[in-house]
C-alpha cells in the first residue's frame, strides 16, 4: 500500500507563513479538509479492503459405540460358618399362684311359656270386629251422606220447579188478563181460494196487524216466512181486516195494541162441499 505524502508537505507549507495566533484554528481545520479530500480520492480511484479468506472446511471424525456384552461372573460359593450353639435357657422360679375368687352364682333366666292359642284367637277375633265395625261406619256415613246430598238435590229440584210453575202461571194469568181485555168479538173465517181446492192444496198461513182504540184492526200483513202457500195471503189478509175486538182499557181508556198475530189454518177437510 502506497503512503501518500502530499498531506505532510501540505502540513509543512501551511505552518511557514500562518502566525502562531492563527495557527489555533486554521491547522485543525486545514487536517481535516485534506483528510477528507484523500478519504474521497481512495473511494474514486476504488480502493476495497480484501475480504478475509475463507478458512479450510473443518475435518470431522464419526465415531460410534458398541456395547459389548457383561462377562458372566461366577459367584463363588458363601463360606460355611460353624453353628453356635444355644445357650441354656434358665427357667425362673415359679410364682405364688393365688387363688381364684369363685364366680358368683347367676339365677336361672326364666323359660319363656309358648303363646295361648286361645287368646291369639280372641285377639284377632277381636282386630277383626273392630275392623268390621269400622267399615260399616264408614259405609253408613258414606250412605248418610249420599241421603243428604240426594234430599238436597231434590230439594233444590223441586224449588226450581215450583219457581218455574209460579212463573208459568203468572205469564198464563198475565196473558189471559191481556187477551181477555182485548178478546175478539168478531172472526170470520177466510174464503178457500178455488185454485187451491183444485190443486188440492193446504197450509197455514199467519197474520200480523194492530187492534185500535175502538176495537178494529189496522194495517194487517203477513208475518215473513210464515205463509206457506202465496195464494193464502190474499184471503188471509181480508179475513182479518174483518175482525172486531174487544178494546183493552187501562186505566179505564181504551188503548191500541200492536204486534196481536193471527194464524189461518187451510185445510181441505174443513170446506164444505155443494
Amino acid at each position: 500500500m502506497l503512503i501518500d505524502n502530499t498531506l505532510n508537505t501540505a502540513l509543512m507549507t501551511a505552518e511557514r507563513p500562518v502566525s502562531s495566533r492563527t495557527r489555533v484554528w486554521f491547522v485543525p481545520l486545514l487536517a481535516t479538509l485534506t483528510l477528507h479530500a484523500g478519504a474521497a480520492g481512495l473511494i474514486y480511484l476504488g480502493w476495497q479492503p480484501q475480504p478475509p479468506t475463507a478458512t479450510s472446511e473443518a475435518r470431522s471424525i464419526k465415531t460410534q459405540l458398541v456395547v459389548m456384552p457383561a462377562p458372566a461372573v461366577q459367584r463363588e460359593p458363601a463360606p460355611i460358618t460353624p453353628t453356635a450353639k444355644p445357650e441354656p435357657v434358665v427357667q425362673p422360679p415359679p410364682a405364688a399362684v393365688a387363688p381364684t375368687p369363685p364366680s358368683p352364682v347367676r339365677p336361672p333366666e326364666p323359660i319363656a311359656k309358648p303363646p295361648d292359642a286361645a287368646a291369639i284367637a280372641r285377639k284377632q277375633a277381636e282386630q277383626h270386629r273392630q275392623r268390621e265395625l269400622a267399615r260399616q261406619q264408614e259405609a253408613a256415613a258414606s250412605a248418610r251422606r249420599a241421603a243428604e246430598t240426594q234430599a238436597r238435590l231434590q230439594h233444590q229440584a223441586a224449588e226450581r220447579e215450583a219457581a218455574r210453575q209460579r212463573a208459568a202461571d203468572t205469564a198464563a194469568a198475565a196473558k189471559a188478563a191481556d187477551v181477555s181485555s182485548y178478546a175478539p168479538l168478531t172472526k170470520v173465517a177466510p174464503d178457500y181460494p178455488r185454485r187451491a181446492l183444485s190443486r188440492h192444496l193446504e197450509g197455514d198461513c199467519t197474520v200480523e196487524y194492530t187492534v185500535l182504540a175502538d176495537g178494529r184492526v189496522s194495517d194487517p200483513k203477513v208475518v215473513p216466512s210464515a205463509c206457506e202457500e202465496q195464494i193464502f195471503v190474499r184471503p188471509s189478509l181480508a179475513a182479518a181486516k174483518d175482525f172486531v175486538y174487544q178494546p183493552r182499557m187501562i186505566n179505564g181508556q181504551s188503548v191500541a195494541v200492536p204486534g196481536v198475530r193471527n194464524t189461518f189454518r187451510y185445510r181441505l177437510e174443513t170446506v164444505s162441499r155443494p
